[in-house]
């Protein structure tokens, strides 16, 4: 039973997913592979387990979801036996992909499919082995595997509790120094024995470290008896400093040596080069676009993360540039949970119902596009085929962003480059790539003439781009960030990078 190649390719012929079992040419797989849909359409796809025969090979292929599960065999294998690996493949893969396979999934669990597939089929041999089988071999389960993560998971859970432990004892003498234990009555506030003047001078009895917290001015206020107590700014601080160690941050940066017999718990600053807050943009994009410059599909995803390291920021208010929430916008966004959402539709605010956890990161917006209206794609590529030569060249169709670190990929081999406008080509093993450092709109167009050697103009798709940009192309921007509580500006480190996740010509 020789299997040649077992492919996942989508409905137009794109290859997701390709595995040879036999000493076979990539470009007559590729040629294979590419005829695939052409002889489905024309011989329809209502069965769930088909076969097609076309010269001397044997497409066996059934749906999955979007996408063609495909073994390409020879004529003389037993068409049986074919039906049984296929159906066992598509478990796999459904195994490995999860309920929901998209282009997205396939593409992250590429090694594991192609494991799974190696497991099944041996230099084009169908392998005696079951459903199970393969899932046992593919875990290989290690004893002493988890006997590391035992121990890892006991360390971690030991050093929570003594963080808690360290908390409870900076609470209780945070406590004794407010209630005034920790002062000689003598030397507060008040008279001198000998008639003297007034001291205001305080000294403590004892060496047990006085937490004091100096975030705001105001947060220690003097009492009427000459003890201290701490104001409502200061008892949200200090409430904001036991939930800081009860996530089992480092206590050391809250309490004094015992050597200290006054001390003042430091806090992060927020803004400048100790930002303590960081916002992250992230988005990604993904598009299939014609060859005539069409768009056959576009993915846009994207996400507001942010990190807050200070107590004081954890209740801060985000406003961002105004954006296009409607039902019916290109554009759809969507919230986390304990962010008011009215207020986001409303005035694109993003706050939250209650305070930010602290030291991890949370992704609190996102959105997404699969649909573009008035915007466009930030580049486009086209190919000019002759005889002999091509001429590529790109446009940037979007004058409002900027393009760095471009990479159009061209699957072609043994070509010559001739006259080429803006940045540098080179050939590797398997393609033609032409890197551009910068396009904006005062570059915003370039040709390259290609000699073709052995070519024809159907290898020169499907092309690849990658780029990455430092701007939304949902214009998610933030404007300012400010403190709930206090209105004190917020000065955070924002970064926004935006790169492509399969972008291709085909």
């Amino acid at each position: 039973m020789p299997i040649i190649s077992a492919a996942v390719v989508t409905h137009q012929g794109r290859i997701l997913l390709a595995r040879q079992f036999m000493d076979t040419g990539r470009m007559r797989i590729e040629g294979l592979l590419a005829a695939f849909p052409k002889l489905v359409t024309s011989g329809g796809t209502n069965q769930q387990s088909t076969y097609i025969d076309n010269g001397n090979v044997r497409y066996v292929y059934q749906p999955l979801e979007s996408f063609f599960l495909v073994l390409v065999t020879t004529r003389n294998s037993n068409i049986v036996e074919d039906l049984a690996t296929l159906r066992l493949l598509g478990r796999l893969v459904n195994e490995q992909a999860g309920l929901s396979v998209d282009e997205k999934i396939i593409q992250d669990k590429t090694f594991e499919i192609m494991f799974a597939m190696d497991e099944v089929v041996t230099s084009g041999t169908r392998e005696a082995v079951t459903f199970e089988t393969v899932l046992t071999t593919l875990a290989m389960q290690s004893l002493e595997e988890e006997q590391a993560k035992a121990d890892e998971a006991t360390a971690i859970e030991a050093a929570k509790k003594e963080a808690r432990r360290r908390a409870y004892e900076i609470k209780q003498k945070k406590m004794d120094a407010i209630s005034g234990g920790g002062y000689d009555s003598s030397s507060s506030l008040g008279g001198s024995s000998g008639g003297g003047a007034a001291t205001s001078s305080s000294v403590p009895s004892r060496a047990d470290p006085v937490i004091i917290d100096t975030t705001t001015s105001s947060s220690v206020k003097s009492t009427a008896g000459g003890g201290m107590s701490l104001s409502k700014a200061g008892r949200k601080t200090d409430q904001a400093s036991r939930m800081l160690a009860e996530a089992g941050a480092n206590t050391q940066q809250t309490a004094a040596p015992p050597s200290a017999p006054l001390a003042t718990a430091a806090t992060g600053s927020v803004g400048g080069e100790g930002a303590s807050v960081a916002i992250k943009v992230e988005e990604k994009i993904s598009a299939t676009l014609n060859r005539d410059g069409g768009v056959s599909a576009v993915d846009i995803k994207g996400d507001l993360i942010i990190h807050v390291a200070d107590p004081v920021a954890s209740t801060m208010r985000i406003r961002l540039a105004a954006l296009n929430t409607n039902p019916d916008a290109e554009f759809t966004f969507k919230t986390h949970p304990n962010i008011n959402k009215a207020l986001f539709q409303s005035d694109s605010v993003l706050v939250g119902s209650k305070p930010y956890p602290l030291q991890q990161s949370l992704g609190i917006l996102r959105w997404r596009c699969e649909k573009l209206g008035p915007k466009k794609l930030p580049i486009s590529v086209n190919c000019w085929p002759s005889d002999d030569s091509a001429s590529v060249e790109f446009e940037l169709e979007n004058p409002n962003v900027v393009l760095r670190n471009v990479t159009i990929t061209i699957p072609i081999t043994g070509a010559t480059v001739g006259d080429i406008q803006c940045g540098t080509a080179r050939q590797d093993s398997r393609a033609l790539l032409w890197e551009i450092p910068l396009i904006d709109r005062r570059s915003s167009s370039g040709t390259m003439e290609v000699l073709l050697s052995r070519q024809s103009s159907n290898n020169l798709f499907p092309v690849s781009v990658r780029f990455d940009m430092d701007a939304s192309l949902a214009g998610v921007s933030i404007v300012e960030a400010l403190a709930a509580d206090s209105g004190k500006t917020v000065s955070p480190h924002i970064e926004y990078t935006v790169t492509t996740d399969g972008y291709q010509v085909v």
